[in-house]
């Protein structure tokens, strides 16, 4: 089973599909986490809003040398 880990909190859908494009460029697939929540935008505070990009533990050195 594949281990996932936080790598970062992109502050919107469009941003953690940038950065998501960037990563599979370098071969990194990321999962999305909260992005179905910018649907009811209206009515949640905006901290609840980011989006959260995992990856694979096996692949997390090499992503956060990309991101950061």
């Amino acid at each position: 089973m594949i281990q996932y880990r936080k790598l970062y909190s992109a502050a919107n859908m469009t941003e953690a599909c940038l950065i998501k494009g960037i990563l599979k460029e370098h071969s990194i697939e990321t999962n999305l986490k909260g992005g179905n929540l910018s649907i009811g935008i209206g009515e949640l505070p905006v901290d609840v809003i980011s989006v959260d990009l995992l990856v694979n533990v096996e692949k997390y050195d090499d992503a956060m040398d990309i991101v950061h």
